[in-house]
């Protein structure tokens, strides 16, 4: 089993960090192979620019290449990201717009999509509750669209955990850490 998490927050001290470190003592006490792509960290560039329509004639830049050889090493991806503005960091869906490319993870036509991954878990903190989520329809809406992106990539078992009111509490925080933790040792199971 590998495991190919994008995270994507850039304070190496935020909740969002505590939670991947969680993540990874899960996979780790469940001998599973993981790597971790950390878009802050590596300082990707989200901005699809005249350069990235070259893909669609089958030429691929050599810094998307990598994270293809990435993507196809994994059997589950996991993002790991914050809700900004009832929405993913610009740099999450800059990622996607880049990497997510035409003959590679969908069909030209837009008729076949071609990744064949086991499973794809979206991981997200928010500073607003369970409540304001669902009497907007921003719960819904991270839904479809989730499952939406993916599935025109093929993926149909898509999953979205929020994390709910995350700065809250300290025992919510610890509740949230323990069953990130267990989703990461069961992630074989699940």
């Amino acid at each position: 089993m590998n495991v190919l998490i994008i995270f994507t927050h850039p304070n190496p001290k935020s909740f969002n960090k505590a939670i991947l470190e969680a993540l990874i003592k899960g996979l780790t006490e469940a001998n599973v192979n993981y790597k971790v792509i950390d878009l802050y960290k590596e300082n990707f560039d989200p901005v699809f620019n005249l350069n990235d329509f070259e893909q669609y004639t089958g030429k691929i830049p050599d810094n998307i290449k990598k994270y293809h050889n990435l993507i196809t090493w994994a059997n589950i991806m996991i993002f790991l990201a914050p809700i900004w503005w009832w929405n993913y960091p610009a740099i999450l869906k800059g990622w996607f717009d880049r990497v997510l490319s035409p003959g590679f993870a969908y069909s030209y036509d837009g008729s076949k999509g071609l990744l064949t991954h086991q499973k794809v878990i979206f991981i997200n903190t928010t500073l607003a509750s369970e409540k304001e989520y669902e009497s907007s329809g921003i719960r819904n809406a991270i839904n479809i669209i989730n499952k939406a992106v993916f599935k025109m990539c093929g993926i149909d078992n898509v999953e979205t955990i929020l994390l709910y009111k995350a700065a809250i509490s300290e025992k919510l925080r610890t509740k949230y850490l323990n069953d990130i933790y267990q989703l990461g040792k069961n992630i074989i199971e699940k």
